[in-house]
């Protein structure tokens, strides 16, 4: 498997993570960790070897799916209540703000926050309808994207599965760098900005990372050709000054093309505060023409950049969770995704239902009506990309955070972590999912296999 360079914070934060699983485990949650690890690497792993069964190209679709990318892409630019209204967010705000003053949850140092750190954030939200900005703008670089603003992040508790780290219930997304923003509301302190995005989300940025832009600037930006990252991390040079850099799922406009490179549009902050466009030199090897043809060849070279990549709940320190992962790699394709795996599921047509199969059957289904490189997995929660099957056991790539568990004893949950994005058997663990209440009291289980859960497939046409 081909594995990324980790930056020592993700290092860092892995090994944490680790740390707390390790207290957590019994001999028997570590055994059966050992035998999926052994299940996962006995499984197909290279994503390369599914293209070398015929798929349909979809290429011929692809100037209508550039056409809608760009409608909701822009959107914050042209038509900022495309997808939410100002009001109904003005009004999520003060609900989840008063919810959240209640119970705030928890910090990194295992302690509660209390009332009054909540009170203080509410207080400087300082909301009011209408908001007090209104205004278009694009991020500077790759930025988090909060639920409030503030950086802390709040865990639910840290006894249950999912509920402590890396799940942030604070943390909403992570925005590409030069990514279309609509500012709605701008907090007491003047720090943070409330934004709907390009992806179908709203929440909390910090305004050394945006710049405001006018129509000047938003007619030069948006009436151009397009590249999109074809690796990551591409750093973007100024002067030989590093301003930032392409992930996948990135898009720059073109000033013109050369033989080996494109010059391509970035934005900065000018003196005013303002944003402005300057330019820089990308070789072709870091970068394509967007959208990149719609072949599964390229989605499997797209994909497996991405494949060992920790995984990264909302986004957390720039990695991925699994809907990131989906969307940054259709958006090299120019087909348009919402943020969240729900939304997706919501948005994408013509979508068919497996829930009501059992698993032998749900294979059979996926096999015979999903395409593969262009169709999505999907249950409440998690969404996956289908790559297609080896001897008749599918397969798909996602990012994940872990397997379900069960203890004999008590039903209780836990998880099997995997914490990366991987080519994986979707039914991987079957022969670890307890038959019956043989055991002993502390024997550890697969609760479900992802084939177990998966009840729809959707297609990406």
């Amino acid at each position: 498997m081909k594995f990324k360079k980790l930056s020592l914070i993700s290092i860092l934060f892995l090994i944490n993570s680790a740390i707390f699983a390790i207290l957590d485990n019994s001999s028997s949650k570590i055994a059966l960790d050992i035998e999926l690890e052994k299940e996962q690497l006995r499984g197909q792993q290279d994503i390369f070897a599914f293209t070398k069964t015929k798929i349909p190209s979809q290429v011929q679709r692809q100037q209508r799916w550039v056409i809608n990318f760009k409608k909701n892409y822009f959107a914050p630019w042209n038509d900022p209540e495309l997808h939410f209204s100002k009001k109904g967010i003005y009004e999520k705000e003060n609900k989840f703000i008063k919810k959240f003053t209640k119970t705030p949850g928890w910090g990194f140092n295992k302690r509660p926050y209390s009332t009054e750190w909540a009170k203080h954030l509410s207080e400087n939200m300082q909301i009011n309808y209408p908001f007090n900005t209104n205004k278009p703008a694009i991020t500077l670089r790759n930025i988090d994207l909060r639920i409030l603003p503030t950086n802390h992040p709040s865990f639910t508790n840290w006894t249950d599965p999912g509920q402590g780290p890396p799940f942030d219930d604070l943390q909403e997304s992570h925005l590409h760098i030069n990514s279309p923003i609509y500012v709605l509301h701008t907090s007491k302190d003047k720090i943070w900005s409330l934004v709907i995005t390009s992806e179908k989300t709203y929440g909390w940025v910090k305004n050394n990372d945006i710049a405001f832009v006018d129509q000047s600037f938003i007619q030069d930006w948006q009436n151009n050709n397009f590249i999109t990252s074809k690796k990551e991390p591409v750093p973007i040079l100024h002067n030989n000054v590093y301003q930032g850099h392409l992930k996948i799922g990135s898009i720059l406009p073109i000033l013109k093309e050369e033989q080996n490179n494109y010059t391509v549009k970035f934005a900065s902050r000018s003196a005013n505060g303002r944003a402005a466009i300057k330019t820089t030199n990308i070789t072709k090897d870091h970068i394509k023409k967007w959208p990149i043809s719609a072949n599964a060849k390229s989605v499997a070279e797209i994909s497996n950049e991405l494949n060992g990549h920790p995984y990264g709940w909302g986004g957390l320190l720039g990695e991925r969770d699994c809907s990131a992962l989906v969307k940054d790699i259709f958006t090299a394709f120019g087909y348009w995704l919402p943020r969240n795996s729900s939304d997706i599921h919501a948005y994408v047509k013509n979508n068919i239902p497996i829930g009501h199969l059992n698993a032998q059957e749900k294979e059979e289904k996926i096999i015979n009506s999903a395409t593969p490189f262009f169709s999505l997995l999907w249950f409440k929660g998690h969404i996956m990309l289908y790559l297609g099957h080896d001897n008749k056991e599918t397969y798909s790539f996602h990012a994940i955070w872990g397997l379900r568990t069960q203890t004999t004893a008590n039903d209780k949950d836990g998880r099997s972590i995997f914490g990366r994005a991987l080519v994986q058997k979707n039914s991987i663990g079957e022969n670890l999912v307890q038959k019956n209440s043989i055991g002993k009291n502390n024997d550890i289980w697969v609760k479900q296999t992802f084939l177990d859960r998966i009840t729809t497939i959707i297609p990406i046409n």
